[in-house]
């Protein structure tokens, strides 16, 4: 599509040149444009012919702008800007795509401007919390229509989504933060347009989990992302679920909230012995905040300042670390139990030395004797 004198590109120079509000305006004054650009384009797709809109849809929108804005002192130089169509095909078909798309974990300037396009150009969004998102969409100007998708509404809601997207409506998924599906209802959405043959892609951005382990400082060679482990009522699944962190012999991300924080450190330090973590709250805010230390420590420095905002908690390599101090005993687990056990104590005693020894809990010297004993069988 050519740029005239007549359409988007001196009025897009003015505003450029003229506009005093900093880069953040021109971000958003430039990716106006650009919309407005791609919003005529698609209107000649549409009453285009067949053959043409098959030329047409192989290529990007290019435009050509030759010139230097300067604003608060910041140069930008703008060349070539191609903006890629969101969807080849017209809004109307049958069977329009799901979006996924991953919105700010704090920062509401922490999103892709794919994802802005995407939003406002959809006919529909579903969203976890309605009430949530809308202060991120009013934040962009974006006026597309809301529909909760949430865990109580997750069965019967889905099975309407892809009805509207067999008839022709594009829908875009989002949850209050990161990305959808992530500690949320989004994987059976997901799950209902495959099953319906109804393509899924993604737009990616921000996550909390892996964003809160790369500040962490803590290996990311391996990890294993839990999220909320089970409810404190759940006795039995919560205390299986901390047992098996140990035996990942890597790094361990979990979300936690304020008011159930120190419960939590409290058992990972019951079942895993003392161990480094790393504690992550109101990532990306204002407030943003890092803590690093023994768990121990840890729940000393919240018994004095309570608990506020969202945590993301990373446990360190348990094994490693217990491993780490300990010299004059076996490096294994199974090693360390065959010594107690040609000492003539039963499995039990040699269990309950090996815990002592290790400073870890008998259940933790269990599973992990176990895992060991099988990858050798």
């Amino acid at each position: 599509m050519a740029m005239t004198e007549g359409n988007v590109l001196p009025r897009l120079v003015s505003k450029l040149c003229n506009d005093g509000k900093g880069e953040h305006s021109l971000l958003l004054i430039l990716h106006s444009a650009l919309l407005q650009v791609r919003s005529r384009h698609c209107e000649e797709l549409q009453t285009a012919s067949a053959a043409k809109q098959a030329a047409v849809t192989k290529q990007s929108i290019r435009l050509p702008c030759l010139f230097e804005a300067r604003n608060d002192g910041i140069a930008i130089n703008l060349f070539w800007l191609s903006l890629n169509h969101m969807s080849t095909r017209p809004k109307g078909d049958k069977n329009m795509p799901l979006y996924i798309c991953a919105t700010p974990i704090g920062n509401l300037e922490d999103i892709t401007l794919r994802v802005l396009r995407t939003l406002k150009e959809v006919d529909l969004i579903a969203a976890e919390d309605t009430r949530y998102t809308i202060k991120l969409l009013n934040y962009y100007n974006i006026k597309t229509p809301l529909t909760s998708y949430h865990e109580h509404n997750k069965h019967t809601k889905g099975l309407d989504l892809v009805k509207q997207m067999q008839q022709g409506k594009s829908i875009a998924l989002v949850s209050d933060n990161g990305l959808p599906s992530i500690s949320d209802p989004g994987q059976n959405l997901i799950s209902l347009c495959y099953q319906a043959e109804i393509a899924v892609t993604i737009c990616p951005g921000a996550s909390a989990g892996i964003s809160a382990l790369v500040l962490s400082g803590i290996s990311s060679q391996s990890y294993t992302f839990i999220g909320f482990l089970p409810g404190l009522s759940e006795k039995k699944a919560r205390k299986a679920a901390i047992e098996g962190i140990a035996a990942f012999g890597h790094a361990v991300i979990l979300y936690e909230a304020p008011h159930r924080l120190l419960q939590t450190l409290s058992d990972l330090h019951k079942i895993l012995g003392e161990c480094n973590i790393t504690i992550v709250r109101e990532l990306t805010k204002k407030f943003e905040e890092v803590k690093s230390g023994s768990i121990n420590n840890i729940i000393a420095y919240y018994k004095e300042n309570p608990p506020k905002g969202e945590f993301v908690v990373i446990v360190e390599c348990v094994s490693e670390i217990t491993v780490s101090d300990i010299i004059d005993y076996p490096s294994s687990v199974k090693d360390h139990m065959k010594l107690y056990l040609n000492q003539g104590q039963d499995e039990k005693q040699a269990m309950k030395s090996v815990a002592k020894d290790r400073n870890i809990s008998k259940s933790i010297v269990y599973s992990q004797y176990k895992i060991q004993r099988a990858e050798k069988a």
